[in-house]
Order: structure tokens, then C-alpha cells, then sequence
């Protein structure tokens, strides 16, 4: 366990050079249109997920920063994501957000069902 948290804390501060405080609304809308995911899960529980390696995991806490909920998570081999699974969250911060800042690929149809 030591190990994996010198590991974690290792790729957290090796290439930070995203400031929480400079996401802005355009950029975090063209990152999620690449790397973003809505999900229903077989139990029917629903998921906003942006995966990425984890030499960016910087980016999924700036990214959890902005948006003040969800958890960031070991998923597998070098794999690290950003995950919101809260029903109140996806609601009332995530789903609002991208009304307001509309996605612009075919993640905009995704989200119109997924928020039905």
C-alpha cells in the first residue's frame, strides 16, 4: 500500500502544469467532447467519467477542483479517472454545466438521452 500511495503522490505533482484556477468553461467542454463519458450502468446508475493516463491525473483533479464533486481513482494497469456517480451531483453541477456550455460533438446527443 505504501507503495502505490508513493506512486500516486509520485504522478500527482510530476507534470502539474494545469492550475485549477485556469480551466476555463470552453476548454473543459472540448476535453470531456474527447475524453469524456456519460454512462448507465446495467443498474441503471448513472456516471460522468474522464479517463486519462496517469501522467495527467492533474487534469482530472482540476477537473474535480472545478467542480467541487466526484472522486478521482486507480482503474486499472496506468489508468486514472475522474468519476461523478451521484445522482444530486450530476443533477444539480455536471448536467447544468453542459446546458450551459453545450458539448460539441456527438457527446451533446449523448448527454440530451442520458439526461431523459
Amino acid at each position: 500500500m505504501i507503495i502505490k500511495t508513493k506512486r500516486f503522490i509520485y504522478y500527482l505533482f510530476m507534470n502539474y502544469n494545469i492550475k485549477t484556477s485556469d480551466l476555463e468553461n470552453d476548454w473543459i467542454v472540448g476535453f470531456v467532447d474527447g475524453d469524456g463519458c456519460f454512462h448507465v450502468g446495467k443498474d441503471n446508475v448513472c456516471s460522468f467519467v474522464v479517463a486519462q493516463d496517469k501522467d495527467s491525473v492533474s487534469t482530472l483533479y482540476a477537473l474535480k477542483t472545478h467542480f467541487k464533486c466526484g472522486s478521482v481513482n486507480f482503474t486499472s494497469g496506468h489508468m486514472m479517472e475522474y468519476r461523478v456517480k451521484a445522482k444530486g451531483e450530476l443533477k444539480e453541477i455536471v448536467i447544468p454545466f453542459f446546458v450551459k456550455n453545450p458539448l460539441q460533438t456527438k457527446k451533446f446527443m449523448i448527454l440530451r438521452n442520458f439526461t431523459m
